[in-house]
């Protein structure tokens, strides 16, 4: 991933959240190089392993730093799993980095996932009794998944996993998403950062 320089100078005892349209930019570049290398990833290995990539600002030296980190498959084979690492793994994660001097600015977390689709209502030619009433009823697709989790702003990148003849493409599923009424395990995990609150 190509390095992001930083485009202020940020002073430590500014208070984060104040700060976070600063790094607006650094951000926005963020999220669009590891879109671009988590549909690469794919692409070549025909998969995607989980993964959380944290997008840190050093306070001392200005400089902004990217670290991912690859989660084998099976490590999250539980709902217990999951929640042992948004609720207490990231935590202290996030705040060894807090102690070392970093913020994490941006979180993002990017998996395959299984998408299911329904109209949100009926339509002419859909009725009522055409939607199921168990999600789980609802037909399913493959999907990669990518959320970034910023102290402001929560937001949901999907693409489809289309299986062709001349191979697998990918391709965008919806616009980003807010995810205010989405919910998840990851939301608001920054702001319980120092300085935050």
């Amino acid at each position: 991933m190509e390095s992001i320089e930083p485009t202020t100078i940020i002073t430590q005892q500014k208070p984060f959240r104040m700060i976070q349209h600063e790094f607006q930019e650094q951000v926005d570049k963020f999220i669009e190089l590891n879109n671009k290398e988590m549909q690469r990833i794919y692409m070549v290995q025909k998969g995607l392993a989980p993964q959380v990539t944290l997008l840190l600002y050093n306070n001392e030296t200005k400089q902004f730093g990217v670290f991912p980190t690859v989660l084998p498959g099976g490590l999250l084979g539980s709902e217990q799993d999951k929640d042992m690492l948004a609720y207490k793994v990231l935590p202290e994660l996030i705040a060894k980095a807090n102690d070392s001097g970093f913020q994490v600015i941006c979180l993002s977390w990017s998996t395959e996932a299984w998408i299911r689709e329904a109209p949100i209502a009926p339509t002419a030619t859909i009725t009522p009794d055409d939607i199921p009433k168990n999600w789980k009823d609802l037909p399913k697709s493959e999907a990669i998944m990518i959320s970034y989790e910023t102290p402001l702003k929560s937001l949901l990148f999907t693409w489809k996993i289309m299986r062709k003849k001349d191979g697998i493409q990918l391709e965008p599923h919806g616009y980003p998403q807010e995810m205010k009424s989405l919910g998840g395990r990851f939301q608001g995990i920054l702001n319980k950062q120092p300085g935050l609150n």
